[in-house]
């Protein structure tokens, strides 16, 4: 009986330690150590056990795109970098080593102009991811809450009068911040973004490789998915133009 149990207690013992060996923050240390280590190869495969494990992060998404980066995989590093700015939009490092990646691909297209109140309202909403701008009206909100009751508990009429001055205020944040947050979300789902990770894709006026090739682009270019037939994918380039490729030369963001 005694062996028994100790038998059971040591078996215990090594599930445990295993289950730590591989819990996501081990994990993710020993891929940051092997990344440390110039040990790439190691590090990518871990980071991507991560995510193949459902787990992610800014951070996860970050560091294997400078993996891949590192390994001269301009476009897969590209891709990892969009995915941590969807997590994270605000992070300077992030929107640095993109900005560097895309300098080392080939295609350059100027992208359409548009309206400043246009752009100004897009980096407002883009800002923050739509969790950080639900928080913040949150945060508001229960100013808010806190204004109101001290409204109500206060004696003074002076008092009230500056307490309904922070009762508007913080109301009219609050109402403001649950649209921004609101159009956060619709600006994320609604689009639909890609990274062409084939060396050259020909674009064709149809959905069809027999149709007219209307241009070639290349491989970590960005561009908007508009609908997709069967395996083909009508993508809108950053010029604005449009045309099909075959589903399989891009990996959606």
């Amino acid at each position: 009986m005694k062996n028994a149990l100790t038998y059971f207690i040591t078996l215990l013992i090594i599930a445990c330690q295993s289950a730590m060996a591989s819990s996501p923050e081990r994990l993710f240390e020993q891929a940051n150590a092997a990344y440390e280590a110039e040990q790439i190869d190691s590090a990518k495969t871990l980071y991507n056990q991560l995510i193949q494990q459902g787990y992610t992060s800014h951070q996860l998404h970050y560091n294997l795109g400078n993996a891949h980066f590192k390994s001269g995989e301009v476009a897969k590093s590209i891709l990892h970098y969009e995915r941590a700015l969807k997590l994270k939009p605000n992070d300077e490092d992030t929107r640095h080593n993109l900005n560097v990646a895309n300098g080392q691909i080939t295609d350059e297209f100027e992208e359409l102009p548009s309206l400043f109140i246009t752009n100004w309202w897009k980096g407002l909403i883009t800002l923050f991811a739509p969790a950080t701008w639900w928080v913040v009206a949150i945060v508001l909100f229960w100013i808010f809450v806190a204004f109101v009751t001290f409204f109500v508990l206060a004696k003074d009429v002076a008092v009230k009068k500056r307490v309904a001055g922070g009762i508007v205020t913080s109301l009219t944040l609050t109402a403001l911040t649950v649209i921004i947050a609101i159009f956060s979300y619709m600006e994320m789902q609604n689009r639909d973004n890609a990274i062409v990770m084939k060396a050259a894709v020909s674009v064709y006026s149809e959905p069809q490789s027999n149709a007219t090739e209307l241009y070639v682009i290349h491989s970590g270019l960005k561009v908007e998915i508009q609908e997709s037939i069967n395996n083909w994918i009508e993508v809108r380039l950053p010029n604005g133009n449009k045309g099909w490729i075959p589903q399989t030369s891009i990996t959606r963001i």
